[in-house]
């Protein structure tokens, strides 16, 4: 694996310990949802190009601080999906992470499900997910 370049990720430093700042060299910027949506089109152009129906994406991530479930930030699925477009600050990236599992069922992410069923539970949506997956 050692040819292989990873594509860019989500980062936020207000997340993670600023020592670590240097080493996010691989970055996708913009707002939470044109970061969720250049992750999709990556996705997107992966498969078509490498001819596959499914993926599975490998998430490498720093340890971020907690995130507190806020009534009307992420309480909710419509909430987090509004708390996106919105670009607020306290979606973190390992939230955006898990929520393309939500938005694009075919993926397996390794790295990410303890965390998609942390937050799912903590949101409400653990059923929605199992539903989701079948």
């Amino acid at each position: 694996m050692e040819h292989m370049i990873p594509l860019p990720g989500i980062y936020n430093l207000d997340f993670i310990a600023t020592n670590q700042g240097s080493r996010a060299n691989s970055v996708i910027k913009g707002t939470k949802k044109e970061q969720v949506d250049q992750i999709i089109k990556d996705m997107r152009e992966f498969k078509e190009k490498n001819k596959v129906d499914k993926l599975v994406v490998l998430w490498r991530a720093n340890t971020e601080r907690y995130s507190n479930v806020i009534v009307g930030l992420n309480d909710t699925m419509e909430n987090l999906l509004a708390s996106v477009e919105k670009n607020e600050s306290e979606i973190s990236p390992s939230t955006l992470s898990p929520l393309l599992v939500f938005l694009k069922a075919s993926l397996s992410l390794i790295g990410v499900l303890r965390i998609l069923l942390f937050q799912a539970y903590r949101i409400g949506y653990i059923e929605e997910l199992f539903d989701r997956w079948g």
